[in-house]
Formats: C-alpha cells, sequence, structure tokens
C-alpha cells in the first residue's frame, strides 16, 4: 500500500473513531491507547496540512520558562521579587547635626525580606545637594545651621513601594534662665575695691531718646568705664558729637571700639585722666592697651586681616606687659567663634589666639560683632558676647526667641572672677530676665 493510501486510512480511522476490543481481562485500556496514539495522528495530520506539529507537553511547559533576548538568544525569565514593604528599616547615624560643625551621617535602608541586589534606594539628604543613590551612604552636612529633613524612596522592579521622611534635626542643647531675675544691680564695689564697667553694643545710630537711655543706665549702674561698640556706620562728626555727651560726668570714661572701621578713615579718640596708655605699638583709637584703676585693657584693631601675625605678637607683649595687675580684659570687635547664624569676622586663626589669651591669663574677652549676651567658657578662657544696646537684637544660636536689649556690667574685684550682669537700659538698672539661654552655644559653655 503506498504511502498516500495509508495516510487516506489514518484519517478514515480518525473520523470514523476507531477503537479497538476491549481485554480478556475486561479492563477498557481504550482510552489509555487513544491517548498514546492520538499524538502521532496529530503530528502528522499537522504535516499534512502544512503547519509545524505542535510540541509536546513537556516541551511546552519548559518553553514557557523560556524568553527571547533582544539579540535573539534564548534566557531564562527571572522570578517576580516580592516582599513586605512593613519590614523596610531606615537609620541616620548620627541621627542629629552638631551645632556650628560639618556632620557626616551615614544613611543606611535594610529590607530583609529581599536580596539587597533587587531593590534601589535613593536619599534626599534635604539641604538642596541632590538625591544620592544607594542603599547605604555618607552625606556631609554642612555648617550645621539648621534642621534638614532626608527623605528615602525604596524602588523595586522599576516601580517605588517605599516613600519616608524623617527629620534630621541640629543638637537640642539644655537651656536655663540666668540667676537674677529682676531687681537692680548689686552695688558697686567701694573705693579701691575694685572696678565697675560696662559694654554697650550699638548696632544702630542712637537718636537723642536712645543717648538719654544710655547715660541714664551708666549712671544709674555707677560704671567708671564704659566701651560703645560701633557696629553701625557712623559718621565721625556725630559720633563725636556722641562722646562728648556720654563723657560730660566727670565720674567716668566712654570709649568707643571702631566695629565698622571701614567706615571710618579717621575716628575720633577719647581723653580722659581714668585711661593711662601702657605698653609700645599702640595706635589709638585701633589697636592700643591702657590701665584704669590697675586693671589692663587690651583693644584689638579690627582692621587687621586675619592670620596677622603682628597684632597677635603685639597682644602677647601688651598682656606679658601688664603682668602686674589684677585683671586683664582684652577688647575685641570679633570673637574666637560665632554665637549666631550672622556671618561676620572671628578671630583667625582662633587656635593660635586662644593659646596666646590663656598665655596672658586674662579674666575676660569681650566681643561684640553679634547682638546677643552670652557670658560663658571658650575652653578655659572666660568670654562675653556684649548684647545689643541700640538697634535689633538677635538670638542664640539653638535659640529662637530674639534677647532683648541690654547692657553688660562687669564688675572686677582682686582675687576674684568677673562678676557679669545684664543690665536693661530702659528700666532703671533692672536687671535683665533672659529666658531660655542656652548652655552651649557651639564650644561655648554657659557660665552661671
Amino acid at each position: 500500500m503506498s504511502r498516500w493510501r495509508l495516510l487516506l486510512v489514518a484519517c478514515v480511522c480518525v473520523a470514523a473513531g476507531c477503537r479497538k476490543a476491549p481485554t480478556a481481562a475486561g479492563g477498557d485500556e481504550s482510552g489509555r491507547v487513544e491517548e498514546k496514539a492520538k499524538e502521532p495522528v496529530e503530528d502528522v495530520v499537522a504535516e499534512v496540512r502544512g503547519r509545524p506539529a505542535p510540541k509536546p507537553k513537556e516541551e511546552r511547559a519548559a518553553a514557557e520558562d523560556v524568553t527571547a533576548s533582544p539579540a535573539g538568544e534564548e534566557k531564562t525569565a527571572q522570578p517576580v521579587v516580592t516582599g513586605d514593604t512593613a519590614r523596610i528599616a531606615w537609620s541616620l547615624t548620627p541621627a542629629e547635626l552638631d551645632v556650628m560643625r560639618d556632620t557626616e551621617v551615614v544613611m543606611e535602608v535594610t529590607w530583609p525580606d529581599v536580596p539587597a541586589e533587587a531593590y534601589r534606594c535613593v536619599f534626599d539628604p534635604g539641604d538642596r545637594t541632590g538625591e544620592i543613590a544607594g542603599c547605604r551612604v555618607k552625606h556631609r552636612f554642612e555648617g550645621g545651621l539648621a534642621d534638614r529633613t532626608v527623605t528615602v524612596s525604596v524602588q523595586l522592579d522599576g516601580r517605588e513601594v517605599f516613600r519616608e521622611s524623617r527629620p534630621l534635626n541640629l543638637e537640642r542643647l539644655p537651656v536655663a534662665d540666668i540667676p537674677s531675675g529682676a531687681g537692680p544691680v548689686p552695688p558697686r564695689p567701694g573705693a579701691g575695691a575694685g572696678q565697675r564697667i560696662a559694654f554697650a553694643g550699638l548696632f544702630a545710630e542712637p537718636d537723642d531718646a536712645g543717648v538719654s537711655l544710655l547715660d541714664g543706665a551708666f549712671d544709674s549702674a555707677e560704671v567708671e568705664l564704659a566701651f560703645l561698640f560701633v557696629n553701625y556706620a557712623a559718621d565721625a562728626d556725630r559720633l563725636q558729637a556722641l562722646l562728648e555727651r556720654l563723657n560730660a560726668s566727670a565720674s567716668r570714661a566712654v570709649l568707643p571700639v571702631y566695629c565698622r572701621a571701614g567706615s571710618l578713615p579717621s575716628a575720633p579718640m577719647v581723653q580722659s585722666p581714668r585711661v593711662l596708655l601702657h605698653g609700645e605699638g599702640n595706635k589709638a583709637p585701633w589697636q592700643y592697651a591702657f590701665l584704669s584703676a590697675g586693671n589692663l585693657y587690651v583693644l584689638l584693631d579690627p582692621r587687621q586681616t586675619s592670620f596677622d601675625l603682628e597684632q597677635e605678637k603685639w597682644m602677647l607683649g601688651a598682656l606679658s606687659g601688664g603682668a602686674h595687675a589684677p585683671h586683664r580684659v582684652v577688647v575685641s570687635c570679633s570673637p574666637l567663634e560665632k554665637y549666631t547664624a550672622r556671618e561676620v569676622t572671628e578671630l583667625e586663626p582662633r587656635f593660635r589666639y586662644y593659646e596666646k589669651l590663656l598665655r596672658g591669663d586674662i579674666t575676660l574677652l569681650v566681643s561684640s560683632v553679634y547682638p546677643v549676651f552670652y557670658h560663658g567658657r571658650y575652653g578655659d578662657l572666660d568670654t562675653l558676647s556684649s548684647g545689643c544696646a541700640v538697634g535689633q537684637p538677635g538670638a542664640l544660636l539653638s535659640s529662637v526667641r530674639a534677647q532683648p536689649r541690654v547692657i553688660s556690667v562687669v564688675d572686677l574685684v582682686p582675687r576674684e572672677g568677673a562678676a557679669v550682669y545684664a543690665a536693661s537700659p530702659d528700666g532703671a538698672n533692672a536687671q535683665a530676665d533672659l529666658t531660655g539661654v542656652p548652655f552651649k552655644v557651639g564650644n561655648y559653655v554657659l557660665k552661671l
């Protein structure tokens, strides 16, 4: 029988439903036989009709696990990764930023249910430096001047499955009220027992009423020596009139400290029998040392640029020449470090000034370019930011509340430390109630 005739018979048998007779044992194996014979028949029929023969079940199952790559090669498809997003954990180490310093923070995400290579993390540090990809990254937050908000996004199979934000705040420092509250400044030391001095930060030109307040505050506190920190662009003639008015009383001397030196090509100097110039290299009214009531005062030149060795050498020489004085006070427009977020000058390099001030055994370093009051310690040095008497007071770092207007009153008694008071210029010599003063501002620690 020819091939075509055999094929025709097979087709007729399929169409007629040919079946094999039951076996003698009575078992019906026709279904199994039919299933076994069916696939070859289908192969033949498909071949006759010009279509590729269907694959066996085993081959079709295997084919479902194979996908074609763009290059035409076949590769095994990756299984879909799933995980419980509730188990995603992330951390910031350290969990707060240092005040006035750069802080390096490690930002990390862990997801126990999912292989690390299967998910992607993106951090936004919230400081406008841009996003950072990675599930464990380091980032330097600069300045230490503001709280930040860090946001993390976790992506799986190209879609975001988790997003969360967390605050990264500046170090919150403890605060305390200055333990004086209200009431007048204590009586000044008796004659020959010590000296009372005052410091007033002027951040705006005082009008007639402001000058009267200053005059009354100095009188009420019974100061013998006062310093005016001129932190505004002053006119030399008007400054001269201000100094003459405040020096009308023979019981005190009021001296200017020109913190805005660039606005004064020539500046008035005060002559007083209470002020005796001392030592060499004096450049009054910018840089000079003098004696008053036996105490030594050293005024630094605000015109000097940073890293000026000449002024450092002169300061150390002036302090050494006044070693006999019971108290040595250094008066500087600029402090060793900042007190507020304002961008102003500092003594640079601070470590060299710090070392020379220590060697000079000073009683107090007084500064005024920041409009805040703070009596503290910088390492082993007593320091004072004199506050704002005229103009707009500021707020200390780590504090949100602006301070009241004050003048600083200081008693210098031999063999004792400086006693410092914050006095209200408009309250009949009442001490100021400075609430919420931080124990620590940068490297300064409150001295109670």
